[in-house]
């Protein structure tokens, strides 16, 4: 069986990437913005609650996008498979083919995602070294990708967790 090419994961990413903005804009926005609006009216009548809704759908829009997106990430890890992934028909297998165990897909996801993850410990630790390595991490990641440009079809992700991505 062939391994997917560049354009077709590029195509899910893209896919993936509309999804998630659309659903987390959507759901952030009517949250934030009903509950930007009660709070806002409490505070003052008419213009207090459009203008808390107005801000609280930008923030919730904001933070629903980033759970969204990780929620939406480890489905990935779960199944192998993204919703992209899916309405293209591809999905994450070991490099041989067979099916990828749940937890070579969970550390797939984690390189995948260093950056964020690195990132998110540096938030919580408060540490300027995971900051950096975090940034870090997102360049050799986003550049691993155009690995799959090459003969073997891997991205760096993919030769480190030990996957490939295969016609389903």
């Amino acid at each position: 069986m062939r391994r997917v090419g560049f354009s077709t994961r590029l195509g899910a990413a893209l896919l993936d990437m509309v999804i998630v903005l659309v659903a987390g804009a959507l759901l952030g926005f009517l949250l934030g913005g009903t509950l930007g609006g009660l709070l806002g009216g409490v505070a003052g009548q008419g213009l207090g609650a459009i203008m808390g809704a107005m801000l609280g759908g930008a923030m919730g829009a904001a933070a629903m996008v980033s759970l969204v997106s990780t929620v939406y990430g480890l489905i990935e890890g779960f199944v192998g498979q993204s919703p992209g992934k899916m309405i293209l028909g591809i999905i994450i297998r070991e490099q041989d083919g067979s099916p990828a165990a749940r937890t070579t897909l969970l550390a797939r996801y984690a390189v995948k995602n260093a950056s964020t993850l690195l990132s998110l410990l540096a938030g919580i630790t408060g540490s300027k070294l995971l900051e950096s390595a975090s940034g870090i991490a997102g360049v050799i990641v986003f550049l691993g990708c155009f690995l799959v440009l090459g003969a073997s079809r891997l991205a760096l992700h993919d030769m480190i967790a030990k996957t490939a991505v295969y016609p389903k």
